[in-house]
């Protein structure tokens, strides 16, 4: 079984939001969260080479912690959950037959306002007693 985790933006409002919303909607808890300021994002990034001071916004590891790792992000990221959330969620995934360049600049308009529109917290206080959300 593929393992999926969700690296989000601990500080702002809106990621942290989102992130209690499919902790809800995942009711087969395929998906693991972690904010991009810890430390499993932080290797994560490593590994794939990346570095981890120009990364914000939401991304989707595919075969987490297992060879062919693979990541996605921004619209591709979003797309990819609610693939992986299933059932009428999937119905969303037809907006992959979009230009992934209209679609980024969608996601990318929303990434740059999320701050001024919905705030930052001081911590990423998600929890859910089902260790769903790592470091």
């Amino acid at each position: 079984m593929n393992r999926y985790l969700v690296l989000f933006d601990g500080e702002c409002a809106l990621c942290s939001g989102t992130v209690q919303q499919l902790l809800s909607w995942d009711r087969e808890r395929r998906l693991r969260f972690a904010p991009i300021q810890g430390e499993t994002a932080r290797g994560i990034f490593e590994r794939q080479g990346m570095k981890g001071d120009i990364l914000s916004g939401i991304w989707l590891v595919e075969r987490w912690d297992e060879a062919g790792e693979r990541l996605c992000s921004q619209s591709d990221a979003i797309l990819g959950i609610f693939g992986v959330l299933g059932g009428w969620w999937r119905i969303l995934t037809l907006f992959r037959w979009l230009p992934r360049r209209w679609r980024d600049e969608l996601y990318g308009f929303v990434a740059r306002n999320r701050y001024r529109w919905f705030g930052k917290v001081k911590k990423c206080g998600i929890g859910d007693g089902e260790g769903r959300i790592l470091p």
